[in-house]
């Protein structure tokens, strides 16, 4: 989803280290998912100047708990247009830390 994309970047550019599932393209046009790890680099004055990526292979029963979740952030992105959708999308994931109570971290970490 746009909204997950957004979270990770909005994360990483903050100067904070993200864990995310990603669902990547292959160049046959398949996918595959990944755990992955990202960080940012810094220089010597404090400043961003890179990011640094690991990504692992997850687990199948943590794909099968988050796929759902991103068919919900894309549904809500695609009903709420252009102009609304990574609002729509994070508000579902929102809902879901709400209702589970949990932060983000927590949430994946428990799949």
């Amino acid at each position: 989803p746009r909204s997950a994309f957004k979270l990770v970047w909005d994360t990483i550019q903050g100067g904070n280290e993200v864990f995310a599932y990603v669902k990547n393209m292959s160049k046959d046009g398949g996918f595959y998912w990944v755990f992955t790890h990202i960080t940012p680099d810094f220089g010597p004055g404090g400043q961003i100047v890179g990011y640094t990526s690991v990504r692992r292979c997850p687990k199948r029963s943590a794909i099968e708990k988050i796929e759902p979740v991103y068919r919900q952030m894309v549904a809500a992105e695609a009903a709420a247009g252009a102009r609304d959708a990574i609002a729509a999308g994070t508000q579902v994931l929102v809902d879901l830390l709400t209702k589970t109570e949990m932060s983000y971290e927590e949430l994946i970490f428990s799949l």
